[in-house]
């Protein structure tokens, strides 16, 4: 004989059959990942601004070197060199066990 699901009671005590307790959940799901996600979102907004000034060879250099390996966003080349220096010199800095 087989066995009969157990009603599931939500939050509004109404006891729901499988199917609408899917639904249900699915869309707590769907709600709390687009929560998520738009969170996520609002944090990496790059809502902050720096400048920086490049002497006529500097900026040369950059030039030439986004032109040879067809670099088309600068800032998103700039931001990533920044950022990945950063990371690197916070990774030697950081405490070794051995």
């Amino acid at each position: 004989m087989p066995q009969q699901a157990k009603p599931f009671i939500f939050l509004n005590r109404s006891v729901v059959n499988d199917n609408e307790k899917n639904r249900i959940l699915a869309e707590l799901f769907f709600e709390t990942y687009l929560i998520m996600e738009q969170k996520k979102n609002v944090d990496l907004l790059r809502k902050n601004k720096k400048a920086i000034r490049f002497n006529n060879r500097e900026l040369k250099a950059i030039e030439s070197y986004c032109e040879k390996y067809r670099i088309q966003n600068r800032s998103k080349f700039m931001r990533e060199a920044i950022i990945t220096t950063i990371l690197k010199k916070f990774d030697e800095d950081s405490p070794t066990l051995f």
